[in-house]
């Protein structure tokens, strides 16, 4: 009798990004730039080590859910997140969803400029 290798496969990364996917949204309902920041930097640590078809797969769901960060103020480490989460996305072929955190870049950083413009003001 002749056997076969059963193959399945590994989706532990892709639950993970779906995950992280939920999270961004929970921290905008819930207010938590910091929180937000660390989710920001480990989706860009997952995205890194995910097959590039992968990675495109989640590019439709993650550029709508990155509307989510507009709720925050611009801190400086949010701003790094999205900066390294930006260049992995560029790195990995997704130029719609590294659009979208480009735009959210530029957008946040006006916005905080226009805030302490208007505080000292």
């Amino acid at each position: 009798m002749e056997r076969y290798a059963v193959i399945y496969r590994d989706t532990d990364l892709d639950e993970v990004l779906d995950a992280l996917v939920a999270c961004i949204v929970v921290c905008g309902e819930s207010q938590q730039v910091d929180s937000c920041a660390h989710v920001v930097t480990a989706l860009a640590d997952v995205l890194e080590a995910v097959p590039a078809g992968d990675v495109q797969g989640i590019e439709p769901a993650l550029g709508h859910t990155l509307a989510e960060i507009r709720v925050h103020p611009m801190t400086r480490p949010l701003e790094r997140a999205l900066k390294r989460l930006r260049s992995v996305l560029d790195g990995r072929s997704c130029p719609e969803a590294a659009g979208r955190v480009g735009e959210l870049l530029d957008g946040l950083s006006h916005e905080r400029f226009d805030a302490e413009l208007s505080a000292t003001g």
